[in-house]
């Protein structure tokens, strides 16, 4: 399996076999996609030739752009 992706920890995993997938937890105050109530992992598959596909890292979560002064 491949290294934890960046700002995330090995959770699970469903086998070791062609199709199989490992799930990554992303840390706290980290999404998979960066946004607020995105989702907290990250997976990983077996490939065909008994590789694994590298998982994406999670982001840290965005707190959103600041109203501009008198809004």
């Amino acid at each position: 399996m491949p290294a934890n992706p960046a700002n995330a920890t090995y959770t699970s995993r469903t086998g070791t076999t062609f199709t199989s997938t490992a799930t990554y937890t992303c840390a706290t105050g980290y999404t998979a996609t960066g946004l607020a109530g995105g989702a907290g992992t990250t997976t990983s598959t077996c490939q065909a030739g008994g590789t694994w596909s590298t998982p994406a890292g999670c982001l840290p979560v965005s707190r959103g752009s600041i109203p501009a002064a008198g809004q």
